[in-house]
C-alpha cells in the first residue's frame, strides 16, 4: 500500500507503520510498486529523530491520520483520492519547509507523484505571475 496511508497506523506515534509486511513484495516493495512497510516505518522513524520539537512531529501524524479517516469515511472516487493527496502534500509541505530531503522522501509515498509535482509547478507559475 503507497499513499499517506501507508504512514498512518495505531502505532505511528511511536514511529512504526500499520501496513502489513504481508502486503510488500519480496523486494520490501508493495504490491503496486510503491514503498512498502519497512521504507514507511524507517521514514516515520526518520521524521521523528529529524523534527526537533515533538509539536511538529505530531501534527505530522495529525496530518496522516486525517487522511486516513478522510479516505476511509468517504465514498472513494479518483477526484476525491486526488483531492486528499493534493491537501496532505500542501501540509507537510508546510511542515516540512525547511526539511527538502523529508518533503521528497514523503513524496514517495503519494500514490501518484507526478501529478503533486505538476501542481507544484502550476503554483509557483502562479505565484511568479502574480
Amino acid at each position: 500500500m503507497t499513499g499517506p496511508a501507508a504512514l498512518t497506523g495505531s502505532s505511528a506515534t511511536s514511529g512504526a507503520s500499520a501496513t502489513s509486511g504481508a502486503s510488500a513484495t519480496g523486494d520490501g516493495r508493495a504490491p503496486d510498486g510503491g514503498p512498502g512497510f519497512d521504507a514507511a516505518a524507517s521514514f516515520v522513524m526518520q521524521v521523528k529523530r529529524r523534527l526537533a520539537n515533538e509539536e511538529s512531529y505530531s501534527r505530522f501524524i495529525e496530518i496522516l491520520r486525517h487522511y486516513h479517516q478522510a479516505k476511509s469515511q468517504s465514498k472513494r472516487t479518483v477526484l476525491l483520492d486526488a483531492v486528499l493527496v493534493l491537501e496532505v502534500n500542501e501540509k507537510v509541505a508546510v511542515l516540512f519547509a525547511e526539511h527538502p530531503d523529508l518533503l521528497a522522501g514523503f513524496r514517495a509515498f503519494l500514490p501518484d507523484a507526478e501529478m503533486v509535482a505538476q501542481t507544484d509547478d502550476a503554483r509557483a507559475d502562479e505565484r511568479v505571475l502574480c
